[in-house]
């Protein structure tokens, strides 16, 4: 049976390459936690304080805790260099938090590399 162009049901209507990706078509996967409500309010309290995502506060967490706590191997066996970094970047008006951010770590986990910390938008006062 051949495969036919395939459309979807949007909010639109039927109109051919339209509907979300799947999540394994834009590299990412779901990954559920368990957790109690009162976790969960702390979550979302610190991550909306720090004007982040959920997600990405998770994750920051995970990284911050296993750099910090956890013994580190690298690839080839041996402990990998780290260091801090401590600054700003200057981006165009339209590129918001959330854009540079993506970019920041698809550029880092090209790399190989691993990032823990935070990042958000500046006051400019």
């Amino acid at each position: 049976m051949k495969e036919e162009n395939k459309t979807s049901e949007n909010w639109g209507g039927k109109r051919k390459g339209s509907g979300r990706k799947k999540l394994t078509e834009s590299g990412r996967k779901n990954f559920a936690l368990s957790l109690q409500q009162k976790q969960i309010d702390f979550i979302k309290e610190t991550a909306e304080r720090f004007n982040m995502k959920y997600s990405w506060f998770v994750l920051d967490a995970v990284y911050y805790y296993a750099a910090n706590h956890l013994p580190s191997i690298s690839k080839e066996g041996t402990t990998p260099k780290l260091i801090e970094v401590d600054g700003m970047v200057e981006v165009q008006e339209n590129v918001n938090t959330d854009t540079f951010t993506t970019l920041f770590l698809e550029w880092i986990e090209s790399k190989g590399w691993y990032y823990g910390g935070s990042i958000r938008e500046l006051d400019e006062k």
